[in-house]
Protein backbone atom coordinates (compact mmCIF):
# COMPACT_ATOMS: atom_id res chain seq x y z
CA UNK A 1 0.00 0.00 0.00
CA UNK A 2 3.11 2.57 0.89
CA UNK A 3 4.33 1.79 -2.43
CA UNK A 4 0.68 2.50 -4.23
CA UNK A 5 0.71 5.61 -2.03
CA UNK A 6 4.13 6.42 -3.74
CA UNK A 7 3.21 5.78 -7.34
CA UNK A 8 -0.11 7.89 -6.75
CA UNK A 9 1.69 10.98 -5.23
CA UNK A 10 4.43 11.20 -7.76
CA UNK A 11 1.67 10.66 -10.59
CA UNK A 12 0.72 14.81 -9.80
CA UNK A 13 1.44 16.66 -12.16
CA UNK A 14 0.30 20.45 -13.21
CA UNK A 15 -1.73 18.92 -15.87
CA UNK A 16 -3.91 17.21 -13.09
CA UNK A 17 -3.54 19.11 -10.23
CA UNK A 18 -6.84 20.61 -9.65
CA UNK A 19 -8.35 16.70 -10.16
CA UNK A 20 -6.17 15.45 -7.35
CA UNK A 21 -6.70 18.42 -5.34
CA UNK A 22 -10.34 18.16 -5.33
CA UNK A 23 -9.53 13.71 -4.48
CA UNK A 24 -7.21 15.31 -1.51
CA UNK A 25 -9.83 17.80 -0.27
CA UNK A 26 -12.73 15.05 -0.05
CA UNK A 27 -10.82 12.35 1.48
CA UNK A 28 -9.31 15.48 4.23
CA UNK A 29 -13.17 15.63 5.12
CA UNK A 30 -13.19 11.94 6.83
CA UNK A 31 -13.16 12.72 10.56
CA UNK A 32 -10.27 11.64 12.63
CA UNK A 33 -8.47 13.00 15.47
CA UNK A 34 -5.15 12.41 13.79
CA UNK A 35 -3.46 10.31 11.01
CA UNK A 36 -3.71 7.16 12.66
CA UNK A 37 -7.01 6.66 10.86
CA UNK A 38 -5.56 6.64 7.44
CA UNK A 39 -2.03 5.94 7.69
CA UNK A 40 -1.15 5.43 4.21
CA UNK A 41 -3.14 8.92 3.37
CA UNK A 42 -0.96 10.62 5.44
CA UNK A 43 2.36 8.95 3.93
CA UNK A 44 0.47 9.58 0.42
CA UNK A 45 0.85 13.67 1.80
CA UNK A 46 4.21 13.11 2.40
CA UNK A 47 5.09 11.38 -0.98
CA UNK A 48 3.22 14.28 -2.68
CA UNK A 49 5.41 16.99 -0.75
CA UNK A 50 8.63 15.24 -1.48
CA UNK A 51 7.48 14.65 -5.50
CA UNK A 52 6.37 17.66 -6.08
CA UNK A 53 7.47 20.11 -3.47
CA UNK A 54 6.01 23.29 -5.61
CA UNK A 55 2.54 21.71 -6.18
CA UNK A 56 2.50 20.67 -2.64
CA UNK A 57 3.06 23.86 -1.60
CA UNK A 58 0.35 25.46 -3.81
CA UNK A 59 -1.69 23.16 -2.21
CA UNK A 60 -0.91 24.51 1.10
CA UNK A 61 -1.49 28.13 0.11
CA UNK A 62 -4.92 27.95 -1.36
CA UNK A 63 -6.22 24.77 0.63
CA UNK A 64 -4.82 25.05 4.41
CA UNK A 65 -7.60 25.50 6.40
CA UNK A 66 -9.43 22.60 4.40
CA UNK A 67 -6.28 20.42 4.96
CA UNK A 68 -4.90 21.88 8.52
CA UNK A 69 -5.19 18.45 9.80
CA UNK A 70 -3.04 16.80 7.31
CA UNK A 71 -0.40 20.11 7.17
CA UNK A 72 2.10 17.90 9.70
CA UNK A 73 2.28 15.10 6.62
CA UNK A 74 2.53 17.25 3.67
CA UNK A 75 5.04 19.56 5.36
CA UNK A 76 7.38 16.66 6.37
CA UNK A 77 7.76 15.72 2.59
CA UNK A 78 8.49 19.04 1.33
CA UNK A 79 10.74 19.81 4.36
CA UNK A 80 13.19 17.06 2.97
CA UNK A 81 13.55 18.76 -0.37
CA UNK A 82 15.08 22.01 -2.21
CA UNK A 83 12.14 23.93 -1.11
CA UNK A 84 12.45 23.47 2.25
CA UNK A 85 13.32 27.55 3.31
CA UNK A 86 10.12 28.27 1.33
CA UNK A 87 8.10 25.99 3.95
CA UNK A 88 10.12 27.44 6.75
CA UNK A 89 9.09 30.79 5.79
CA UNK A 90 5.34 29.68 5.26
CA UNK A 91 5.20 28.27 8.92
CA UNK A 92 6.93 31.76 10.00
CA UNK A 93 4.33 33.44 8.35
CA UNK A 94 1.18 31.36 9.82
CA UNK A 95 2.98 32.21 13.13
CA UNK A 96 2.78 36.06 12.94
CA UNK A 97 -0.59 35.28 11.45
CA UNK A 98 -1.40 32.89 14.92
CA UNK A 99 -2.59 30.23 12.25
CA UNK A 100 -1.91 26.67 13.17
CA UNK A 101 0.09 27.31 15.86
CA UNK A 102 0.03 23.32 17.17
CA UNK A 103 -0.03 21.92 14.15
CA UNK A 104 3.43 23.44 13.98
CA UNK A 105 4.67 22.52 16.86
CA UNK A 106 3.68 18.56 16.37
CA UNK A 107 5.46 18.56 12.96
CA UNK A 108 8.76 18.93 15.23
CA UNK A 109 7.79 15.99 16.85
CA UNK A 110 7.85 13.90 13.81
CA UNK A 111 10.58 16.05 12.25
CA UNK A 112 14.25 15.04 13.62
CA UNK A 113 15.68 18.71 12.94
CA UNK A 114 13.86 21.20 15.49
CA UNK A 115 13.77 24.67 14.54
CA UNK A 116 14.47 26.43 18.11
CA UNK A 117 13.53 29.47 16.70
CA UNK A 118 9.89 29.08 15.38
CA UNK A 119 9.07 27.02 18.62
CA UNK A 120 10.22 29.78 21.14
CA UNK A 121 7.92 32.22 18.96
CA UNK A 122 5.10 29.56 19.36
CA UNK A 123 5.74 28.95 22.96
CA UNK A 124 5.87 32.89 24.15
CA UNK A 125 2.08 33.31 21.71
CA UNK A 126 1.25 30.24 24.24
CA UNK A 127 2.07 31.39 27.35
CA UNK A 128 0.53 34.87 26.65
CA UNK A 129 -2.57 32.86 25.48
CA UNK A 130 -2.52 30.45 28.57
CA UNK A 131 -3.16 27.95 25.37
CA UNK A 132 -2.61 24.23 27.45
CA UNK A 133 -2.62 21.96 24.33
CA UNK A 134 0.05 23.66 22.30
CA UNK A 135 1.83 23.82 25.78
CA UNK A 136 1.44 20.12 26.16
CA UNK A 137 3.02 19.61 22.92
CA UNK A 138 5.86 21.86 23.32
CA UNK A 139 6.61 19.15 26.41
CA UNK A 140 6.25 16.38 23.97
CA UNK A 141 8.62 17.92 21.45
CA UNK A 142 11.47 19.12 23.71
CA UNK A 143 11.12 15.18 25.17
CA UNK A 144 11.07 13.79 21.83
CA UNK A 145 14.18 16.19 20.98
CA UNK A 146 16.23 15.25 24.19
CA UNK A 147 19.63 14.52 23.34
CA UNK A 148 23.24 14.73 24.02
CA UNK A 149 23.28 17.67 21.70
CA UNK A 150 19.69 18.68 22.50
CA UNK A 151 19.86 19.04 26.18
CA UNK A 152 19.27 23.21 25.96
CA UNK A 153 15.87 22.78 24.19
CA UNK A 154 15.20 21.53 28.17
CA UNK A 155 15.71 24.51 29.56
CA UNK A 156 14.33 27.00 26.64
CA UNK A 157 10.98 24.62 25.41
CA UNK A 158 10.29 21.63 28.30
CA UNK A 159 10.53 23.95 31.79
CA UNK A 160 8.90 27.08 30.40
CA UNK A 161 5.67 25.25 28.50
CA UNK A 162 5.71 22.50 32.19
CA UNK A 163 5.52 26.11 34.52
CA UNK A 164 2.75 27.62 32.50
CA UNK A 165 0.94 24.33 32.59
CA UNK A 166 1.38 24.52 36.15
CA UNK A 167 -0.24 28.12 37.03
CA UNK A 168 -3.15 26.59 34.09
CA UNK A 169 -2.93 23.74 36.94
CA UNK A 170 -3.17 21.47 33.79
CA UNK A 171 -1.11 18.16 34.09
CA UNK A 172 -2.22 15.93 30.55
CA UNK A 173 0.70 16.17 28.96
CA UNK A 174 2.17 12.80 30.88
CA UNK A 175 -0.11 10.54 29.14
CA UNK A 176 2.05 11.31 25.99
CA UNK A 177 5.05 11.94 27.25
CA UNK A 178 5.12 8.83 29.83
CA UNK A 179 5.63 5.76 27.79
CA UNK A 180 8.71 7.90 25.36
CA UNK A 181 12.41 6.26 25.90
CA UNK A 182 13.84 9.92 25.30
CA UNK A 183 11.64 11.41 28.30
CA UNK A 184 12.80 8.66 30.68
CA UNK A 185 16.30 9.90 29.65
CA UNK A 186 15.14 13.33 30.11
CA UNK A 187 13.86 12.31 33.64
CA UNK A 188 17.16 10.26 34.90
CA UNK A 189 19.14 13.64 33.84
CA UNK A 190 17.17 15.71 35.99
CA UNK A 191 18.54 17.53 38.72
CA UNK A 192 16.87 17.94 42.21
CA UNK A 193 15.56 21.25 41.57
CA UNK A 194 14.10 19.72 38.13
CA UNK A 195 12.07 17.43 39.66
CA UNK A 196 10.26 19.85 42.20
CA UNK A 197 9.13 21.62 39.42
CA UNK A 198 8.24 18.57 37.59
CA UNK A 199 6.47 17.26 41.01
CA UNK A 200 4.83 20.66 41.26
CA UNK A 201 2.85 20.02 38.12
CA UNK A 202 1.82 16.40 38.40
CA UNK A 203 0.38 17.42 41.70
CA UNK A 204 -2.86 18.55 39.53
CA UNK A 205 -3.38 15.43 38.14
CA UNK A 206 -6.38 14.28 39.46
CA UNK A 207 -5.14 10.44 39.92
CA UNK A 208 -1.94 8.77 40.01
CA UNK A 209 -2.32 5.66 37.11
CA UNK A 210 0.43 3.89 35.74
CA UNK A 211 0.96 6.75 33.45
CA UNK A 212 2.24 8.72 36.20
CA UNK A 213 3.62 6.18 37.95
CA UNK A 214 5.82 5.90 35.47
CA UNK A 215 7.11 9.08 35.71
CA UNK A 216 7.04 9.24 39.17
CA UNK A 217 9.24 5.54 39.63
CA UNK A 218 11.85 7.36 37.09
CA UNK A 219 12.46 10.62 39.57
CA UNK A 220 11.93 8.07 42.92
CA UNK A 221 15.25 6.53 41.97
CA UNK A 222 17.53 8.99 42.91
CA UNK A 223 14.93 11.11 45.00
CA UNK A 224 12.36 9.27 46.55
CA UNK A 225 12.10 11.68 49.08
CA UNK A 226 11.03 14.09 46.57
CA UNK A 227 7.88 11.33 45.69
CA UNK A 228 6.70 10.96 49.64
CA UNK A 229 6.45 14.60 50.12
CA UNK A 230 4.69 15.12 46.81
CA UNK A 231 1.98 12.96 47.61
CA UNK A 232 1.64 14.57 51.02
CA UNK A 233 1.10 17.80 49.20
CA UNK A 234 -1.57 15.80 47.04
CA UNK A 235 -3.01 14.74 50.36
CA UNK A 236 -2.84 18.70 51.85
CA UNK A 237 -4.41 19.22 48.16
CA UNK A 238 -7.17 16.64 48.37
CA UNK A 239 -8.45 18.19 52.07
CA UNK A 240 -8.49 21.69 50.48
CA UNK A 241 -10.38 20.65 46.82
CA UNK A 242 -13.98 21.49 46.21
CA UNK A 243 -14.51 19.56 43.07
CA UNK A 244 -15.05 15.86 43.20
CA UNK A 245 -12.67 13.00 42.26
CA UNK A 246 -9.79 14.03 43.02
CA UNK A 247 -7.63 11.12 44.38
CA UNK A 248 -4.55 11.90 46.08
CA UNK A 249 -2.55 8.37 46.60
CA UNK A 250 -3.56 5.10 44.80
CA UNK A 251 -4.85 2.51 46.90
CA UNK A 252 -1.65 0.26 45.06
CA UNK A 253 1.49 1.29 43.60
CA UNK A 254 2.55 -0.95 40.63
CA UNK A 255 6.26 -0.24 40.41
CA UNK A 256 6.96 3.04 42.67
CA UNK A 257 7.11 0.57 46.31
CA UNK A 258 10.44 -0.76 45.62
CA UNK A 259 11.75 2.58 44.89
CA UNK A 260 10.38 4.65 47.87
CA UNK A 261 11.48 1.52 49.68
CA UNK A 262 15.22 2.65 49.28
CA UNK A 263 14.52 5.17 52.29
CA UNK A 264 11.95 3.51 55.12
CA UNK A 265 13.46 5.74 58.02
CA UNK A 266 13.36 8.76 56.02
CA UNK A 267 9.72 7.69 54.71
CA UNK A 268 8.52 7.47 58.33
CA UNK A 269 10.13 10.38 59.59
CA UNK A 270 8.55 12.73 56.13
CA UNK A 271 5.06 10.89 56.56
CA UNK A 272 5.36 11.41 60.38
CA UNK A 273 5.41 15.00 60.09
CA UNK A 274 2.20 15.19 58.39
CA UNK A 275 0.49 14.60 61.53
CA UNK A 276 0.15 15.88 65.14
CA UNK A 277 0.21 13.90 68.18
CA UNK A 278 -3.84 13.19 67.64
CA UNK A 279 -3.21 12.20 64.77
CA UNK A 280 -4.36 15.12 62.92
CA UNK A 281 -3.27 15.89 59.31
CA UNK A 282 -1.24 19.36 59.61
CA UNK A 283 0.53 18.87 56.22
Amino acid sequence: REEKAKEYASSITQGNYEEWKSRIILYSQIKSNDLATFPFFGKFLEFFGSASPHLALRLLHEESDTLQHFIIAILIGIWSTDQKPVARQLMQDWINERKYLYFIVRFFEFNSEVDEILLKQVLDIAVAENDANILMQMVIVAAKNYSERNKHLIDQLFFPAIKQLTKLKESGWVFDFWYRNEGKKLLENMDKKSCQLLLGNLIYLKKIDHHAEEILFQIAKKNPELVIEFFGKRLALQNDKIETGYDAVPFSFHKLAPALSQIPDKAIEIVSSWYTSNGLFIH
